[in-house]
């Protein structure tokens, strides 16, 4: 029996096996963590920001690890403002931005581990994101095309 394509063997499977190219696979993996890096950097550097004037970022009962919620507001600032440039650093291709940003990524999931009594839903998304990144940048770090 012929179908509508006029193929009497009309394959709608998916098993057409189509894996991709390994290059691409890595360069939009790396893109997604420059992202994700770039994204973390922003939410960090509103966060320093919003706590050092004095704003409602965190709420009055909040325990921190140790010290209060204004050096928590300057790590998060300064770290903010590295995440952010070593973000920018990934979109150049540079292998040396890929194994900072690895560090950064590991330093913020810390970080974000240790303010996790103060906001607990928000540092889960924040180091869920912070693994995200880390695999791309240790799973297709090497693999991806350099500029």
């Amino acid at each position: 029996m012929a179908s509508a394509y006029g193929q009497s063997d009309l394959n709608v499977s998916a098993g057409y096996g189509y894996q991709g190219d390994p290059n691409q696979r890595a360069a939009r993996s790396l893109m997604l963590a420059g992202t994700v890096l770039g994204l973390i950097g922003v939410t960090n550097i509103i966060q320093g920001i919003g706590v050092l004037a004095g704003s409602k970022v965190y709420p009055d009962n909040a325990v921190f690890v140790f010290a209060g919620d204004r050096l928590w507001g300057w790590v998060s600032l300064i770290a903010g403002l590295v995440t952010l440039v070593v973000s920018f650093a990934l979109f150049t291709r540079s292998s040396k931005a890929r194994w900072i940003g690895v560090g950064v990524v590991a330093a913020n999931a810390v970080t974000q581990l240790l303010v996790m009594p103060a906001r607990p839903w928000w540092g889960l998304a924040a180091v869920a994101l912070d693994l995200l990144a880390l695999r791309a940048l240790v799973v297709y770090g090497e693999t991806a095309p350099l500029a």
